[in-house]
């Protein structure tokens, strides 16, 4: 084989060589396209699901936040009326200790007071009770 020869057959390898390497290329990237085509509609697939999740999140996430504000409500509420009742019993406690001052003024001005007025620490006794005759103290009339 002369020169000439060589030259052609060398030629025809590279051409060949080319033609194979683009038909793998092609190949493959025909093989690539099929696959993100499959991916894809894996995707839509389980998008819709995706996405009812995403709202299911969002309506929780809304419930949250509405119990969130009733709470803060209710808490402010029960603050509210904690100092309520806070100035309830000290309006109760000013008007105790008036009427205990008054009560002590009436025994100092009482001539037949002998000791401070048992009021609050000893108990009422139904005196009619005792008249009665019964021995039982507030629960017969007679």
């Amino acid at each position: 084989m002369d020169t000439l020869g060589w030259i052609v057959l060398a030629v025809v390898v590279v051409i060949v060589v080319l033609l194979l390497v683009w038909l793998l290329t092609r190949r493959r990237t025909q093989h690539r396209r099929t696959e993100a085509a499959h991916l894809r509609a894996q995707i839509a697939e389980r998008a819709p699901a995706a996405e009812q999740r995403a709202a299911i999140a969002d309506e929780t996430a809304a419930k949250a936040r509405r119990a969130a504000a009733e709470a803060s409500e209710k808490q402010a509420e029960a603050v509210r009326l904690e100092n309520r009742a806070k100035v309830q019993r000290e309006e109760a406690e000013s008007t105790r200790s008036a009427l205990d001052e008054q009560r002590e003024r009436a025994d100092r001005l009482d001539p037949d007071a002998q000791a401070p007025s048992s009021v609050d620490t000893e108990p009422q006794r139904d005196v009619r009770a005792d008249e009665g005759g019964t021995g039982r103290e507030g629960r017969h009339y007679a």
